[in-house]
């Protein structure tokens, strides 16, 4: 998974995230993980742009409840 943090640092409500799928020997197993460095080595300036563009909110943009409940 490749996060976008918001360079406003002060929620994490604007962050994305994103796949990064290898074909390398690590993918057929579950639980390995890829070095940091290596995908930044592996991922060139078009590939970021490309996962970002299509990269999703960490979290919901909005509340699941609204702001002012009724009592029915």
């Amino acid at each position: 998974m490749v996060i976008f943090r918001h360079p406003a640092g002060a929620s994490s409500r604007l962050d994305r995230y994103n796949w990064y799928l290898t074909n390398g020997p690590e993918a057929r197993s579950v639980t390995s993980r890829l070095a940091k460095s290596k995908v930044l080595d592996a991922l060139t300036d078009q590939d970021l742009a490309r996962l970002y563009r299509r990269s999703m909110r960490i979290s919901r943009p909005d509340p699941l409840l609204p702001s002012v409940a009724s009592n029915g």
